[in-house]
């Protein structure tokens, strides 16, 4: 691999990840609202999710709607997504140039250069990255992350975000090579450094024993987590009935896995 390409790859990536499609329709949509002022509040408990939102589709959907939520999703996806494709398959195949974009485009929406380092969390640009390097593996690890969360573990958090721990294993057990290992550890690293003021306030809600006025917070505040806490909710009217389900789902996730595992990367 090429210095020069290596170091150019890296600059082009993080500006185009620096380009936060939250902020830039808040401003065309001209918005009163601020990411920063989202500080959503219980209506039960009076519980405030603080530091539960970066830049990005939740708090695009909370301040513009759901509608914009998506669009913002998608564009913060694409912008990962695509040109991973054009180094990958048209400029520089057979080598590891768009996982050197991928990672300096995560850094970039998590800290953006044109919005005084403030961005997201990254998981669009997560899941973009993911999508390039095995859609196979995005999909199969989404719908596996969901059955364990709902289903198996009851737990909204693992079905929120349990395609993200999958993705580690899935892609070194696929590609048995090192590089994707490094690769998506690193992903993860990045994630966990720009989410870390939600961890702190999470730990401190712990510590406090309002861990669940502080989610109950989080699930009123947003979209997509009202959407799944529904969607729990639902699964515990079942009653009896969950038994099959946890056990049907334990069989879908190891069929998930033999079948995927017969198509190469």
């Amino acid at each position: 691999m090429d210095l020069f390409i290596i170091f150019a790859t890296l600059v082009i990536g993080y500006l185009i990840g620096s380009i936060s499609f939250a902020r830039v329709f808040l401003r065309l949509l001209k918005s009163e609202r601020k990411i920063e002022d989202l500080n959503p509040e219980s209506s039960v408990s009076k519980e405030t999710a603080r530091g539960v939102f970066g830049a990005g589709a939740d708090s695009a959907s909370i301040i513009l709607g759901t509608k914009y939520g998506i669009v913002v999703g998608v564009l913060d996806t694409t912008k990962a997504f695509v040109p991973m494709l054009l180094i990958a398959y048209v400029i520089f195949p057979l080598e590891y140039y768009h996982l050197l974009f991928s990672l300096a485009a995560l850094v970039g929406h998590n800290w953006p250069i044109y919005f005084r380092f403030r961005g997201g969390r990254g998981f669009s640009v997560i899941f973009g990255s993911f999508l390039a390097v095995d859609w196979l593996g995005a999909f199969s690890t989404i719908i596996i992350g969901v059955l364990l969360g709902m289903v198996v573990f009851e737990n909204l958090i693992i079905a929120y975000s349990g395609w993200l721990w999958l993705m580690t294993p899935w892609l070194f057990v696929r590609s048995s090579d090192c590089v994707f290992l490094l690769y998506s550890v690193s992903l993860i690293v990045i994630f966990l450094l720009a989410a870390a003021p939600e961890i702190r306030e999470f730990l401190n809600q712990s510590r406090k024993s309002n861990l669940e006025s502080y989610n109950r917070a989080r699930y009123e505040s947003s979209t997509r987590w009202r959407a799944m806490k529904k969607m729990q909710n639902n699964i515990e009217r079942l009653g009896r009935m969950k038994v099959y389900v946890k056990l049907a789902s334990i069989v879908l996730i190891v069929f998930i896995f033999y079948l995927v595992s017969n198509f190469a990367i």
